[in-house]
């Protein structure tokens, strides 16, 4: 989304099968609507269902069911990421990011996850919701303190970092 400051915010990395804008129909009042673009990764398929043919969709179970599973996955992604401002360092947060997007079954040099998703530091910041300097000084300090390095300009997870960050959303869930 962009406001009309100019200012981007990544409201969510949309998986397979996710609903977009699906509260617009459910909200009697007028309609408002913020600046929206999509950027893909993998050739995407976007479909477009109008008011009509929703109404009609809405009394069919499995699609109720799907619509309803899809807010509330992005409800709870929301009320992570709200808890990850809150109480995580940037840091923590950047790390978190790209513990998410590594190819946790592929470890290399026995210390180190590649990313399945190349950031720009752009692209990072809107996610985050910081500055693109910050980004530059966060990956900076987790590269000297051993938690992130690039190679041939890909940057890898080390490890030890994903252990400590499940270890805390373990602690957390926990408490």
């Amino acid at each position: 989304m962009i406001n009309s400051d100019g200012v981007e915010k990544i409201s969510y990395i949309l998986n397979n099968g996710w609903f977009l804008r699906e509260g617009t129909f459910v909200r009697s009042s007028t309609e408002t609507f913020a600046a929206r673009f999509s950027i893909t990764e993998l050739p995407t398929t976007l479909y477009v269902i109008g008011k009509d043919c929703y109404n009609r969709l809405i009394d069919f179970p499995d699609f109720s069911n799907e619509l309803l599973r899809s807010s509330t996955t992005k409800n709870d992604l929301l009320r992570k990421e709200l808890e990850s401002i809150v109480f995580d360092t940037a840091k923590d947060r950047l790390l978190k990011l790209f513990t998410a997007s590594m190819k946790a079954s592929k470890i290399v040099d026995e210390h180190w996850h590649e990313l399945n998703i190349s950031y720009s530091h752009q692209e990072i910041a809107a996610i985050l919701g910081v500055n693109r300097v910050t980004i530059s000084r966060l990956i900076a300090k987790a590269m000297k303190d051993g938690e992130l390095r690039t190679v041939n300009s890909r940057i890898q997870i080390n490890t030890t970092a994903v252990s400590r960050l499940a270890f805390i959303e373990e602690s957390e869930a926990d408490s």
